[in-house]
């Protein structure tokens, strides 16, 4: 199980609740954020398969831990799982320049000779 975090643009009545079952709406700004636990990834497409349906435009879906806000979890990324911070470049020796490679040929297609009855010529 897992709590996501899932946004729409629009303002939702609060009347979805009962229909996306589980999930709080609330608001912000003009977008709406459905927030819940979802029991797995055929529940989320479930949901999904919902807002489509709607014709939302959805703008974001993020897997929270519990009592995190997906804001408060991209604010502060997790070092540890690389996100906001470059990669570190490769131990490994740097390209050769381009002039030195070798340039393949081009491959030509070969026709095969046409199936079509060759007109005759009336003299």
């Amino acid at each position: 199980m897992s709590v996501y975090e899932i946004r729409v643009q629009g303002r939702l009545d609060q009347h979805w609740t009962t229909w996306f079952a589980g999930l709080t709406l609330t608001y912000e700004g003009a977008d709406t954020v459905l927030t819940g636990v979802l029991a797995d990834e055929a529940a989320l497409h479930g949901v999904l398969t919902k807002i489509a349906g709607l014709n939302l435009h959805l703008l974001s879906v993020i897997a929270v831990e519990p009592g995190v806000t997906a804001s408060a979890a991209l604010a502060t990324p997790d070092p540890s799982a690389g996100i906001g911070h470059e990669p570190s470049p490769p131990d490994a020796l740097p390209s050769p320049p381009l002039a030195d490679m070798p340039v393949p040929e081009p491959k030509r297609k070969s026709r095969p000779p046409s199936k079509r009855p060759q007109k005759r010529s009336s003299s």
